[in-house]
């Protein structure tokens, strides 16, 4: 699948031979003196991210596990460990955003000092979501090809979505969706893939340094993360809202442009609500004994709200990700005499122009009309491309 190549061993080599001394500095002396007479203040934040942090991982868990044997049941089989079917994969990949993000977010509130190295984690499983999002969404559609030929026929603004809409709001920005359009947004979200990994672990080593926030190399980190975290959100956004909504008028049962909406709200409240709180916390916490500079203060709080988000989002994933028959149709099993389930989708996320081979030429986008439980039109791809 897309993406696929972010798991090679070199580049994940690399990453770890980077982070680990990183890892090793900010445990060093993190908590010597914050756990000497604690505030109730601190007190009151640990428990409170513990008990969220707990109540998310065990509703993810719940919900992947719920999500693998419905998977199981239409004969998805090889293992949990290796694959549920590229649907159950999705999903259950992004149902593990929640689960990351609490743990992640527990953790510096627990040691403060950690709060770079836990962004670092995340930022490394939302660049891989935005692309697993919009791999769904193509899935729930009935494939590439389906949505493709279901695109709008007149002229839209069609990069008009938020953070640069601003650009792309005016009267002469309407044109005709191509190909080439969503090649862009895809190239928009492919690069944050690789690149926003890369420049936050170079911000974290940076952090490290103890250099300035004015100093030249803290502000092109900054200005470079910026440049790579914005064309990829306007690229999500653009594309997702695009798509989602035709997903979701073919098949009303699949919370579409929720689950687009669910991944965006992971960037909202584990950078933008970081960035935020830094700016507004301008003292150091101090006490008797001991002061916590004002960047881990911050760092502590917007962990202890994002453990909170996160357990809200947790249950929110088991509305906008049924693992009964809307998502799992029992029509696709082993038994029904039809192709597994998504097998024209996924065949089109890896490169296979289904129009162009024969075998296909009747296979609807769905498998079958009621294949992924809903009632769709009766158009097979090859007869879609051609109206």
């Amino acid at each position: 699948m897309a993406n696929m190549w972010l798991c090679k061993p070199a580049l994940t080599g690399v990453l770890l031979q980077l982070v680990v001394p990183a890892l090793a500095a900010e445990f060093q002396g993190a908590w010597e003196f914050i756990y000497d007479e604690p505030p109730w203040v601190f007190v009151a934040m640990w428990a409170g991210s513990a008990v969220a942090a707990g109540s998310a991982v065990l509703i993810s868990v719940y919900t992947l596990n719920k999500h693998a044997q419905a998977a199981e049941r239409l004969g998805f089989t090889r293992g949990r460990l290796i694959s549920l079917g590229i649907r159950a994969d999705l999903v259950t990949f992004l149902l593990t955003m929640p689960l990351s993000y609490s743990v992640s977010a527990a953790i510096q509130v627990f040691n403060p000092s950690m709060g770079g190295v836990m962004g670092f984690i995340r930022i490394l499983h939302f660049s891989a979501s935005l692309f697993k999002c919009v791999s769904l969404i193509n899935v729930l559609g009935g494939g590439s090809e389906n949505l493709r030929a279901t695109l709008p026929k007149e002229p839209i603004k069609v990069f008009n979505a938020p953070p640069l809409c601003c650009l792309f709001c005016w009267p002469c920005c309407k044109r005709r969706v191509s190909r080439e359009d969503l090649r862009i947004m895809v190239f928009a979200i492919r690069q944050f893939a690789f690149l926003a990994p890369l420049l936050t672990l170079l911000d974290i080593l940076n952090t490290e340094r103890r250099r300035p926030e004015d100093d030249a190399r803290s502000i092109s980190v900054l200005v470079l993360i910026l440049c790579t975290t914005m064309p990829a959100m306007w690229g999500f956004n653009a594309l997702n809202g695009l798509l989602a909504p035709m997903v979701q008028e073919l098949h009303n049962e699949h919370a579409a442009v929720g689950i687009g909406k669910f991944v965006n709200l992971h960037m909202v409240v584990g950078k933008i609500l970081d960035i935020v709180l830094r700016l507004a916390v301008k003292e150091n916490y101090d006490t008797r004994k001991w002061s916590l500079p004002q960047n881990e203060w911050a760092t502590m709080i917007s962990g202890l709200v994002l453990c909170v988000v996160e357990l809200i989002l947790a249950l929110l994933g088991m509305r906008l990700f049924p693992w009964d028959e809307r998502m799992y149709p029992t029509s696709c099993s082993k038994s029904g005499g039809e192709f597994p389930l998504d097998t024209l989708a996924l065949l089109q996320l890896n490169g296979v122009r289904t129009e162009e081979w024969k075998v296909f030429e009747n296979l609807k986008p769905g498998n079958t009309a009621s294949s992924d439980g809903a009632q769709v039109q009766q158009v097979t791809v090859g007869k879609a491309l051609t109206d």
